[in-house]
This record gives structure tokens, C-alpha cells and sequence, in this order.
């Protein structure tokens, strides 16, 4: 069956500095990838959603996979704390649609928190664990000589789980 990376169509993935999401993670999979707006053209295809959904494509979204009961949705789940994660849209939204027989979700990590509860919720039946491969384009070398100096600063801006990263420009 073919797949697609479903991205969100209102979220900047210039904005990350890893390829954890967006079109380098689908890059990274060898999967394709569309916005959100264009998922009606990949009724399809498995569905593999983004986490960097805003509200509002969440409740899109939950309609959407309502709608299209024909249609696998695989959602990824990526950070699971608890006091962080509850209270994001992103996170009520998952809550709201696993029970849903087309819902199936995505992490790279081993469950714990709130993913552990995600998964126990559903009888341990709709989580698919793919680790992140690897990607030899970002080794940096040992030598400390040849790193860039950077600093990153990372803060969560609103009361949602996904921080806010920058970095400083270079010198």
C-alpha cells in the first residue's frame, strides 16, 4: 500500500533544526510527503501525520479521519511527558481519536508517560515503535577543533509540549 507524510500546512519546518519532522523526516524515510490542505488526494494511502499540527488542524483533522473510515491514519507521537504533553491539542487530539478502527500511531521512541498511556489505552494494539535511523550526513566529527561554535537556546513559549528553538547566527 503507498504512504504519504501528511505535514501541516500552517506550521514554519524552516522554524527546526532536526530532522525529527516535515519534509527532512520524510526525506530521511523515503517517504512522500503533502500539506494537509491536499490529505483529500490520499484517501488512498496510508496517512502518516506530522505532530507539528496547529489546533485548528487538529480538529480538521478528527473530522477528516472521521469521515474516512476506509482510510489508515498513522499519527506520530514523539514527546511523551506527561506534565508537558496533557494539556497540548495535539495530545487531546490522539486521546479523542484512538479508538478509531483506521487510527494507528507512529513513535521513535520506547513508550513511556504519555505514550505509555496512549498505547495501554488501546490494549497495546496500535502502536507501531520505528526507531530513527541513523542519518550519516549528521555525524560531526570527535574533534572539537572542527565543530562550529553554536549555542541553542531552547523555551517553551506557550503552554504546549513542542518548544521553540533558535540558535544564535554565527559570528
Amino acid at each position: 500500500m503507498k504512504k504519504t507524510y501528511v505535514l501541516s500546512s500552517e506550521f514554519d519546518y524552516a522554524l527546526t533544526i532536526f530532522d525529527d519532522c516535515g519534509p527532512g523526516y520524510a526525506k530521511d524515510m523515503s517517504w512522500d510527503y503533502t500539506f494537509l490542505a491536499d490529505i483529500h488526494s490520499y484517501q488512498d494511502y496510508i496517512n502518516i501525520i506530522d505532530q507539528r499540527m496547529t489546533a485548528p488542524e487538529c480538529l480538521h483533522l478528527e473530522n477528516y479521519i472521521g469521515n474516512h473510515k476506509n482510510t489508515i491514519f498513522l499519527l506520530k507521537v514523539v514527546d511523551p511527558y506527561h506534565d508537558l504533553c496533557r494539556k497540548h491539542w495535539y495530545y487531546q487530539f490522539l486521546f479523542r481519536v484512538k479508538n478509531l478502527s483506521n487510527v494507528f500511531f507512529l513513535t521513535v521512541y520506547r513508550p513511556a508517560e504519555i505514550v505509555a498511556e496512549l498505547d495501554h489505552s488501546t490494549g497495546s494494539k496500535k502502536l507501531v515503535v520505528i526507531p530513527y535511523a541513523f542519518v550519516h550526513r549528521n555525524r560531526i566529527s570527535n574533534t572539537p577543533e572542527r565543530r562550529i561554535n553554536k549555542i541553542i537556546f531552547q523555551d517553551i513559549k506557550t503552554n504546549g509540549c513542542i518548544p521553540s528553538v533558535n540558535s544564535l547566527p554565527e559570528p
